[in-house]
C-alpha cells in the first residue's frame, strides 16, 4: 500500500501535484511492480509487471474489474458502452458480437487501402520538400490511418474523412491525451471544456447520422433484392456486418448508441496506436542515420515493384515471404 493520503481522498493530492502517470512510475521504484493506492474511497490497483499484466489482462480477465471511472475516463466520450469498457457478460456478448466483422473479406482490402492512403501522403511530402515548407508528422499520420479506419469501418472516402470526420474526432482524442496528464481538466469549466462538449455533441450526431442512413440503405436494399432477386454490388464494411445482426425489432434508439460507441472504439483504436507507432518510429529513425539507412535500403529492396505498378495495384505490394526477411 502507499503510505501516506488523506482520509476518504487518499493519495489524490498527491497525484494532481505533477503527472499522474509519472506519479506511480515514481511508486513503482518505491513499492514494486504491484502496489494499491486510494482514491475517493476506491481502492486502485497499479499493476506494471509483463507477466502479471498478461494474467489480468488475458488469461484471468474475468476475474479483474476494469477502471472504467478512472483509467478510462479522459476517453469515455469516445469509448462510450464500447467493448473496451465493458464487463463481464456484456464484454463476452460485445465480443461475440464484434468478432465476425473482423473477419471478413474486407480486411484484406486494407493493405490496398494504407497503400493509397500512404501514397497521397507522399504527395504532401513531395509539394512541401518543392515549396520549402514543413509538415507535423504526428499530425499527417493521425490524419493517414483515420482515413484507412474510416474507409475500413464506413467507407468513408478521404476527403469525407479529412473536412468532416477528422475535424471532429482528432480534437476530442488530443483533449483525451491532455485529460490523461492533467486529469483536472475535466472539470474545471474553461473555455477548452466547453469547445470539448460541443465536439463530442457533433462527434456523436455525426456518427449517429451515418449508421441511421445505412440502416436505411439496407432496408432499401433488401426490398429491391426482394422483388428482383438482384443482390446490391455496393461493397460491404464493417458497419453492414454490425448492423447485420439487427432486425426490425431489435433495431432501437439503444441499438443505435451502441453501435455508435463501438464505431468510435474501433476507430480510436485502430488509428491512434498506429499514429503513435510510426510517429515515435520515424521519430527514432531521424536520431539514428545508420540505422535510418538500413530501414531505406530494405524499403527500396522490399517495396522495388511498388515504384513500377500503378498506384492502386495491391499486387504490388510485398507478399509475406518478402516481410519475413525484415530484419
Amino acid at each position: 500500500y502507499v503510505q501516506g493520503g488523506w482520509p476518504f481522498l487518499g493519495q489524490v493530492f498527491t497525484m494532481i501535484k505533477g503527472s499522474p502517470w509519472d506519479t506511480m512510475a515514481l511508486w513503482v521504484r518505491e513499492y514494486g511492480p504491484i502496489y494499491c493506492f486510494h482514491l475517493f474511497g476506491d481502492d486502485a490497483v497499479c499493476v506494471s509487471d509483463p507477466d502479471h499484466l498478461k494474467i489480468v489482462l488475458a488469461q484471468k480477465v474475468h476475474h479483474f474489474k476494469k477502471d472504467v471511472n478512472g483509467t478510462y475516463k479522459p476517453f469515455l466520450d469516445i469509448l462510450g458502452k464500447g467493448i473496451v469498457t465493458s464487463d463481464g457478460k456484456e464484454w463476452v456478448r460485445q465480443k461475440i458480437l464484434l468478432a465476425k466483422p473482423l473477419k471478413q473479406d474486407i480486411l484484406l482490402e486494407v493493405p490496398g487501402m494504407a497503400l493509397r492512403a500512404v501514397q497521397r501522403l507522399c504527395v504532401k511530402l513531395d509539394k512541401a520538400k518543392a515549396d520549402g515548407t514543413t509538415l507535423e508528422m504526428a499530425e499527417e499520420f493521425r490524419h493517414l490511418t483515420l482515413q484507412v479506419i474510416a474507409e475500413v469501418i464506413l467507407s468513408l472516402d478521404p476527403k469525407e474523412s479529412d473536412d468532416t470526420f477528422a475535424h471532429m474526432y482528432l480534437p476530442i482524442v488530443e483533449e483525451g491525451n491532455l485529460r490523461t496528464w492533467a486529469p483536472q481538466r475535466m472539470y474545471f469549466p474553461t473555455p477548452a471544456m466547453f469547445e470539448y462538449r460541443k465536439a463530442v455533441g457533433r462527434l456523436n450526431s455525426y456518427v449517429t447520422g451515418l449508421v441511421e442512413r445505412r440502416w436505411d440503405v439496407r432496408k432499401i436494399e433488401a426490398v429491391h433484392e426482394k422483388a428482383t432477386g438482384e443482390k446490391t454490388k455496393r461493397r460491404m464494411d464493417i458497419l453492414d456486418v454490425v448492423i447485420s445482426y439487427y432486425n426490425d425489432k431489435t433495431w432501437s434508439k439503444d441499438a443505435v448508441n451502441q453501435i455508435r460507441d463501438e464505431i468510435k472504439t474501433f476507430i480510436l483504436a485502430g488509428h491512434e496506436t498506429s499514429a503513435s507507432m510510426l510517429t515515435w518510429s520515424l521519430y527514432e529513425l531521424t536520431q539514428n542515420a545508420k540505422v535510418m539507412q538500413k530501414v531505406v535500403n530494405e524499403a527500396n529492396t522490399i517495396f522495388s515493384d511498388t515504384k513500377s505498378k500503378a498506384a492502386k495495384d495491391i499486387a504490388s505490394l510485398p507478399n509475406n515471404d518478402k516481410l519475413e526477411g525484415l530484419s
